[in-house]
């Protein structure tokens, strides 16, 4: 009798020790979107991100089928008047996660790619960000982001980027 009791409260143990990972299934941007910016978000699981380099803002991002990680797509379009040339600016930040079920958190960010596109000769393109700080806080359900990141070879030093995966 006293082994299956042991036995049983083991069990019960297990069961309320065991910390159950997140599974995300969508973002929510903290980071203000500005007045006159139309903002959209999307997360995309079991996704990487592939990041070519070449010269003259041909570099490419793209988002390929992956099962161990997610993607983060963060997108800010400025609105600008019908008829006006060369007004259009756009960012567009996409940040690769782990999979929320193995690794959470600062060590959970495997890359990030910065985008920037206008008429802003030697500014445009995408970038791959390497100078950033990530910090993490979490309930159990909802896990925050804040990234400060600096572009290379860039005015873009020390921005900040906060979202929450819910």
């Amino acid at each position: 009798m006293a082994n299956k009791t042991i036995l049983a409260f083991t069990a019960v143990c297990l069961l309320f020790a065991c910390k159950s990972a997140p599974s995300y299934s969508k973002v929510n941007p903290l980071t203000t979107c500005e007045v006159d910016f139309k903002c959209s978000e999307t997360l995309h699981k079991n996704a990487s991100l592939e990041f070519k380099m070449a010269e003259y803002a041909n570099s490419t991002a793209t988002i390929v089928e992956q099962q161990e990680s997610l993607v983060v797509e963060l997108t800010k379009d400025k609105i600008v008047e019908k008829g006006i040339q060369d007004a259009n600016y756009r960012e567009h930040f996409l940040i690769q996660l782990a999979d929320p079920k193995k690794t959470v958190g600062v060590s959970a960010v495997q890359k990030f790619v910065f985008g920037k596109f206008c008429y802003c000769k030697g500014e445009a393109g995408y970038f791959e960000v390497t100078d950033f700080e990530v910090s993490y806080t979490s309930n159990g359900k909802v896990g925050r982001y804040v990234i400060t990141y600096s572009v290379p070879n860039s005015k873009i030093q020390k921005q900040k980027i906060e979202f929450e995966l819910r």
